[in-house]
């Protein structure tokens, strides 16, 4: 499915294309803002409306279905240089150009950025039940975007969440893909509460969930590891139990690990794959910290 997207702002016109497949939704094959100095402004306008208007009925739906039997983390956006590179053509290497031939006007960018999305998580948070603030990396962070570039543009982003998170109570979770090691006391320290998906190499750098537990204990939690295309799409269920097994011992000393993926469920995984994952899970699981 092919879909055309026309952009009237206030400031110009834009037009997007995205394409829907069967094993992925809205994938941009024209993205918004092609010459970054012209189409930006209007993307911006477009961007910023009111915070504390989004419609949130579907978090409460999915809060009032999940219950007491799971946890709903709403999602309140992603990175800043993902916010960029989401909407340029080029993706992140136009947006890393852009912030050193844009200085001014991304952290113009950057400021309306942080406020809009802090708003966003205080209207949610206002607004329904919710027991947990979800931010995505999207492209964000190494190898694609270097730690220098990640702190000056991405932390302030999770800082800025984290803080309201902190007057509700409530955890941040930060999916994070590609590199963690690199950047965990950076995450400690602006305040993010777990993150995820922990992908080994060559994705990512978690090669010893071990380590880096020891590393991150008392700290910040940890969720994720298991391989889901070599172990849970390709392996047996013998070889998912123990790849279960390994990640349950590994991260046992010190609490604060969630079992999981390292990044969703791959299209076509044996539904026998995902309930031994999960029936190794329960079996395997409970610890005392």
């Amino acid at each position: 499915i092919e879909t055309e997207m026309d952009f009237d702002t206030p400031k110009g016109r834009l037009r997007a294309v995205s394409r829907t497949t069967p094993v992925y939704a809205g994938w941009l094959i024209e993205h918004p803002v092609k010459d970054f100095a012209r189409d930006m402004p209007a993307y911006e306008a477009y961007y910023f409306d009111d915070p504390g208007a989004g419609e949130l009925g579907g978090v409460r739906e999915a809060l009032e279905g999940v219950a007491e039997a799971g946890l709903v983390t709403p999602g309140v956006g992603d990175l800043f240089t993902s916010f960029l590179g989401g909407a340029r053509e080029g993706g992140m290497v136009a947006t890393i150009y852009d912030l050193q031939d844009h200085p001014d006007y991304c952290r113009h960018l950057h400021e309306r950025y942080l406020d809009h999305i802090a708003a966003r998580t205080r209207h949610l948070l206002e607004d329904t039940a919710s027991e947990a603030v979800f931010v995505n990396s999207g492209y964000s962070g190494p190898p694609i975007v270097s730690p220098r570039l990640y702190r000056q543009w991405d932390v302030p982003v999770l800082a800025a969440v984290s803080r309201v998170c902190r007057e509700f109570d409530v955890p941040l979770h930060l999916h994070q893909h590609g590199h963690v090691w690199v950047l965990l006391e950076d995450l400690i320290e602006a305040g993010v509460s777990i993150v995820c998906p922990l992908l080994p190499p060559p994705q990512g750098d978690v090669d010893d969930l071990g380590e880096l537990k020891r590393t991150a204990a008392g700290r910040i939690a940890l969720k994720g590891n298991v391989d889901p295309v070599e172990v849970l799409l390709k392996g047996t269920p013998e070889e998912i139990e123990q790849a279960v097994v390994g990640c349950i011992e590994a991260a046992a000393a010190g609490g604060g690990f969630v079992l999981g993926t390292a990044d969703s469920t791959v299209v076509g995984t044996p539904l026998e794959n995902i309930q031994a994952f999960v029936d190794a899970g329960l079996k395997y699981g409970s610890y005392s910290a």
